[in-house]
């Protein structure tokens, strides 16, 4: 869904190194590129990392998979542990675009 200002949600599965990096990376470009020409859809933009498992990079050292959550979660990346996405389907939002979806196990 969309929020007031017209900005989809982004969300990202599985929280291994690649999708951790890709998140970092994706919420620095909606804080410092996409901001520059919308700062109002900039604002409203959410990012959300989504992992089926207890925490983020699983296989590595708990200290580290710690401190790159705190990472994320200072750059406004919600955090969704120990959830799955339980459907993917596709659609059209209020203005034709087309549209993901996903439902997620935790609602």
């Amino acid at each position: 869904t969309q929020s007031a200002h017209g900005c989809s949600p982004f969300v990202v599965v599985g929280a291994g190194p690649t999708s951790c990096e890709f998140t970092s990376v994706l919420s620095d470009f909606l804080r410092d590129d996409v901001a520059k020409w919308y700062p109002e859809e900039a604002k409203q933009a959410k990012v959300t990392l989504v992992e089926a498992g207890p925490r983020i990079l699983g296989p590595f050292d708990a200290a580290l998979a710690e401190y790159y959550r705190g990472h994320l979660v200072a750059r406004g990346v919600e955090m969704r542990t120990a959830t799955s996405v339980t459907e993917v389907w596709h659609g059209d939002d209020r203005e034709g675009n087309h549209t993901t979806h996903a439902r997620l196990s935790d609602g």
